[in-house]
């Protein structure tokens, strides 16, 4: 189900079908992480006008999405030993 975001709320995203690719690290290496959307020509773009997605445009949107993480955000990653 799709919820549109509230400006301003602070929100928890579950990003369930991922593609993830890892290697074996050394202890105490840094992880980088790169959260993407997916933007392919078969889908759709939601920019929350209320409109139907099949008629917004990128000139629909007119601000553009802002992400503000704050301190205690997380990413839970699955770790196998």
């Amino acid at each position: 189900m799709r919820t549109l975001l509230t400006p301003g709320k602070k929100e928890t995203l579950a990003f369930n079908n991922t593609h993830m690719i890892s290697k074996k690290i050394e202890k105490s290496s840094r992880i980088v992480l790169l959260l993407n959307a997916n933007k392919h020509n078969q889908d759709q773009i939601n920019y929350g006008t209320g409109k139907e997605i099949n008629g917004e445009t990128i000139a629909d949107a007119k601000e553009p999405l802002s992400i503000q993480w704050f301190n205690n955000s997380f990413i839970k990653l699955p770790i196998q030993h």
